[in-house]
């Protein structure tokens, strides 16, 4: 409260303050009696270098005139960030808050589509996946929040756009992999549902269906083996050189797709067929090695996310169609 010894209120004589809310007030009786506009806490330089005069103040009341973003404003001004008050704020604390509170007013996104980004955002570098693959999942997932609500929740719909975005750009991604990053970080996202939702989407978006090629699991299904204690054990107690295997494993494992028919893959997983294709690989590898094989069922389903049934089952019609391969 700011005294004002010049004025006195005419009911009860009592002397008249200015409050902070920018009002006239009897200090005795409480009386309004006028609105007293306060200059503007700080100014903001032109917003282009044509009319110097031009200049941008915020409202009397410290209020900024822009409401909306993350709830509070970052403003520019002579190279410094400040607040609604005029404060300097640390330039390398708030740059990326500012472009985050940019990209919001930008595109007006609301709470929990800012959420949603944020948790596609934990994921993707939970999975370690490319920019290029993150950034089209974002475009995608604002379009089908617009479009596709009736595919689930906001998260899910995150999940699927990722999918989408992955199939597209060719990366091997799965939908076991998504939902249990979205399920690590606190959100259900259920396989069957991340099914549907991405089957919606698709529809409405108008996109194209885009069935994933086992060929694009096999690096990845590699660099797993790579990195396994277990498998690197093995290959000690085996005096195998690590690299040399793993070339062969690769390269049979190429081989072994260029034998299969388009028909032989149609309705299957491509990344489980991918597994049980460098199952079989690692037999032909190990018989040119004069080794018995080194890569078992069981160890293929626990540190590659199949099943021993599934591996058996597309192992034994590989091992059928390549027949000729193994005798030579």
């Amino acid at each position: 409260m700011k005294s004002s010894n010049e004025m006195k209120c005419k009911e009860c004589g009592g002397v008249l303050v200015v409050s902070d809310y920018g009002e006239l007030v009897c200090s005795n009786c409480g009386l309004i009696v006028d609105v007293v506009y306060k200059s503007p806490l700080f100014e903001i330089e032109p917003l282009s270098d044509f009319t110097a005069s031009s200049k941008v103040y915020v409202n009397p009341d410290g209020k900024p005139i822009r409401s909306d973003g993350l709830g509070s404003i970052i403003l520019r001004c002579k190279g410094q960030f400040k607040d609604h008050r005029g404060t300097i704020l640390d330039y390398k604390r708030f740059s990326k808050l500012k472009s985050v509170n940019d990209l919001c007013l930008k595109f007006n996104l609301n709470k929990t589509k800012i959420n949603a980004l944020n948790v596609l955002n934990r994921v993707c570098s939970l999975l370690h996946i490319p920019r290029s693959v993150y950034e089209r999942a974002c475009y995608l997932y604002l379009k089908a929040f617009k479009q596709s609500r009736d595919a689930g929740s906001s998260y899910l719909i995150a999940a699927a756009s990722l999918i989408i975005a992955a199939r597209e750009l060719k990366y091997p991604l799965t939908l076991s992999e998504v939902s249990d990053s979205f399920m690590k970080i606190g959100h259900r996202v259920i396989l069957r549902s991340l099914s549907k939702a991405i089957s919606m989407i698709l529809k409405d978006l108008n996109l194209e269906y885009r069935v994933p090629n086992p060929q694009n699991y096999i690096p990845k299904i590699i660099s797993k083996l790579r990195a396994n204690y277990r498998v690197r054990r093995l290959l000690d107690d085996y005096e195998v050189d690590y690299q040399e295997y793993f070339l062969l494993l690769e390269r049979e494992s190429y081989k072994i797709l260029n034998f299969m028919d388009e028909r032989f893959k149609a309705g299957k997983n491509p990344y489980l067929l991918a597994v049980s294709i460098v199952y079989v690989s690692d037999k032909i590898v190990s018989k040119k090695l004069g080794l018995k094989p080194l890569l078992s069922q069981k160890l293929l389903s626990i540190y590659l996310g199949s099943t021993e049934y599934t591996i058996r089952h597309h192992s034994k019609s590989i091992l059928r169609m390549i027949r000729g391969v193994l005798e030579s």
